[in-house]
């Protein structure tokens, strides 16, 4: 692949090991380390697959020590977990009996012999930061492998839509190519991630998975989603209002255009107090469902979990 790109690469963690994994030896509340974490490196660290569990496993056993990682209660429902990064887990790891929820107040997770166990902020513990790293050196593919297995672990495998969000976060501190390189390689006969571990998570552009690109065209990048906020305007309106509104103070009525855009969305939401649904530019016409900027829908509405809904007042959500 001909195609200059920058590329995000797995860090070289304080231990001395190849890793995405940061393990931070000082003890602290999950919300400080939290902090820590988002202030120094990524976030806490999130666990994608058994892989990761395993991986985190191997990291500890060199602490013998209990050990935060980035699992939170969801706070509107105590009986959902969700990544400090966003999203929620995809599988869980939890030991016999766990979570307990001793006196309803357990809300953090922490890893302890490779099991998964809930604490109270009354707990102080080391902790596991996530770290992706931005090289601002634009190279090609090819080029990028071999530099990240030389100097650090290995271009970034995407394992997870915590993970995509992860890292989107760390590209938008960046001033980067619309394009950065990703671990992904199609090789025979099949899309495969550079690091061995299994695709189990996807986010293919508009135009779908490729089954058979060109020569030239079987490298992996992913799309840097930055320039767009999610702001929630806490107003109550119409449908027809807010999007005049919209229109007049900012761009126009929200769309998602992706599920990493969905959670976005509804990480931004959770920050406020809002109803239980929210406007956004998505409307019924010409016996279609079109995004109000000329867009036809492309997600689907069970995947989004979208509602319809006759005009009535309601808060919107919009980008700028």
């Amino acid at each position: 692949m001909d195609q200059i790109f920058t590329f995000i690469l797995l860090l070289l963690s304080l231990s001395g090991t190849f890793s995405k994994y940061v393990h931070i030896n000082q003890k602290m509340d999950w919300r400080r380390a939290q902090i820590y974490c988002q202030q120094h490196y990524t976030d806490l660290a999130p666990v994608s697959n058994k892989r990761d569990n395993n991986e985190l496993q191997q990291l500890a056993s060199n602490v013998n020590d209990i050990i935060w990682i980035g699992l939170v209660r969801n706070s509107s429902d105590r009986t959902e977990w969700l990544w400090s990064g966003g999203g929620a887990p995809t599988m869980y790891f939890w030991a016999q009996g766990e979570p307990n929820d001793y006196y309803n107040r357990e809300d953090y997770g922490y890893l302890w012999k490779g099991k998964w166990y809930d604490g109270g902020l009354w707990y102080k513990m080391t902790f596991f930061c996530y770290s992706a790293a931005v090289v601002k050196q634009e190279k090609t593919w090819e080029e990028a492998l071999e530099y990240c297995r030389e100097h650090h672990d290995d271009l970034a495998s995407v394992g997870s839509e915590t993970e995509m969000l992860l890292i989107q976060k760390e590209l938008s501190k960046q001033n980067t190519t619309e394009h950065v390189w990703i671990g992904l390689r199609f090789l025979a006969g099949d899309w495969l991630l550079m690091d061995g571990q299994e695709m189990d998570y996807e986010a293919w552009g508009e135009e779908g998975k490729p089954s058979c690109p060109h020569a030239k065209m079987r490298c992996g990048a992913l799309q840097v989603t930055v320039g767009r906020k999610a702001i929630v305007v806490k107003q109550e309106k119409t449908w027809e209002e807010a999007l005049e509104y919209c229109r007049e103070h900012h761009e126009d009525l929200a769309s998602v255009a992706s599920e990493t855009e969905m959670l976005l969305i509804q990480k931004e939401l959770s920050k406020h107090n809002t109803k239980e649904v929210v406007w956004i530019g998505l409307r019924f016409l010409f016996e279609d469902w079109l995004w109000f900027k000329q867009v036809q829908i492309e997600l689907p509405l069970t995947t989004a979990k979208f509602r319809k809904y006759q005009t009535a007042m309601e808060q919107v959500i919009f980008f700028i």
